[in-house]
């Protein structure tokens, strides 16, 4: 089991106190908590911000308010130049227009932002918790032709298996995980003392983001898309040696 530190218990903290855990992943963090008086800490001030974010309730905007911001950003000296009803209805219909196409490409990105972020914390979650709950590897093998059938009837997919160790990141093994809310298979390499997660998932079940690659918490994230499937890196290697891990899985032959 990789030893891991207070910070990366923390970032598990959320989906723990939410109950989103698998029973041995809270068993693992509970046990932590008692002996650790930061993360307990932590654990309390964010139930605490919960509570009182819970018992604020909302608030009226106050009275007049709307008209300072206006006289602060001098909207009040603007004043329309007469012109017809025609006008009128053109330039509403113009403004609403581009309005709306704003509207939607603001939308656009904040959705494919969102979807990034998720998918990001959501990759690194599993990382962690194999770490956590010692389940690196639920088949222990270098070999492709012992690890690929081991997930048949396993996962509702038959995911490819390459040996990198020509490249420097031998196989390790593999196992079944839940990523992005469907069962998934989790290939394991090795770099030096690195441990490397790809988790795999058929395209249609991934989010519609396209490659990209993130950072969280000392983690590094990859996603790209190859032939029917999605696949998802997650490691603290450094990124330039996680490019080297995608180029060789993108380029490599199965076996």
């Amino acid at each position: 089991m990789t030893r891991m530190d207070c910070s990366e218990f923390r970032d598990l903290l959320e989906p723990y106190d939410d109950g989103e855990l698998p029973a041995t992943e809270r068993a693992a963090i509970a046990e932590h908590l008692k002996g650790c008086r930061a993360c307990s800490a932590a654990l309390a001030d964010l139930q605490a911000l919960r509570n009182r974010i819970r018992t604020a309730g909302t608030f009226a905007m106050p009275a007049g308010l709307e008209a300072r911001i206006q006289s602060a950003l001098g909207l009040e000296s603007r004043r329309p130049r007469p012109f017809g009803w025609r006008g009128i209805t053109a330039l509403a219909a113009s403004h609403a227009a581009v309005a709306l196409l704003g509207g939607v490409l603001a939308y656009a990105m904040l959705v494919r932002s969102d979807a990034r972020l998720t998918t990001t914390r959501d990759i690194v979650a599993a990382h962690q918790r194999s770490l956590i709950a010692d389940q690196l590897v639920h088949v222990a093998s270098a070999e492709t032709h012992t690890v690929k059938p081991w997930f048949t009837g396993k996962v509702p997919f038959a995911p490819e298996v390459l040996d990198l160790s020509a490249q420097g990141f031998p196989l390790l093994g593999g196992r079944t995980d839940y990523v992005l809310d469907h069962p998934a298979a989790a290939l394991v390499y090795g770099r030096r003392k690195h441990r490397i997660n790809v988790f795999i998932l058929p395209a249609g079940q991934a989010p519609a983001t396209a490659e990209f690659q993130a950072a969280r918490n000392g983690y590094n994230v990859a996603a790209w898309r190859k032939g029917e499937f999605a696949y998802f890196a997650a490691s603290d290697l450094n990124a330039s040696e996680m490019q080297e891990l995608v180029a060789a899985l993108n380029g490599g032959a199965a076996r």
